[in-house]
């Protein structure tokens, strides 16, 4: 036994007894018991599983992989117009680049909305 186990057995038989059945109350583990067939009980209120059967394809279709490469090619068209060109014509320059630009914001919304349909 430590010293300090030694010292609480100690003060606890010289304190007021309702002190003492209190400590021992405390300190007293609780019976715990589980009965036997409550994994039973619990696994019958739980709902079942749903299984989420989602189809999809092994292989990307030649569709999305076309697309992809054209957002790709018009990715860097954008970034090319964007470039300074002292030389060149500012007004053809910008309206090629936002033509550019409705295309590739057009391929990405059609990209985005046909995901389950392309194959």
């Amino acid at each position: 036994m430590t010293r300090r186990r030694l010292d609480e057995q100690v003060e606890s038989q010289t304190s007021d007894p309702l002190d003492r059945r209190l400590s021992e109350a405390l300190e007293a583990a609780p019976h715990i018991a589980v009965a036997d067939d409550f994994a039973a009980r619990v696994m019958s209120r739980v709902p079942a599983r749903r299984i989420w059967a989602q189809n999809v394809p092994a292989h990307a279709s030649v569709g999305r992989r076309v697309a992809l490469i054209a957002a790709a090619v018009l990715l860097l068209a954008m970034l090319g117009f964007a470039a300074p060109s002292p030389d060149a014509n500012q007004l053809a320059r910008t309206a090629a680049e936002w033509i550019v630009a409705a295309e590739f914001v057009a391929l990405t919304l059609w990209l985005s909305l046909r995901t389950g349909t392309l194959r």
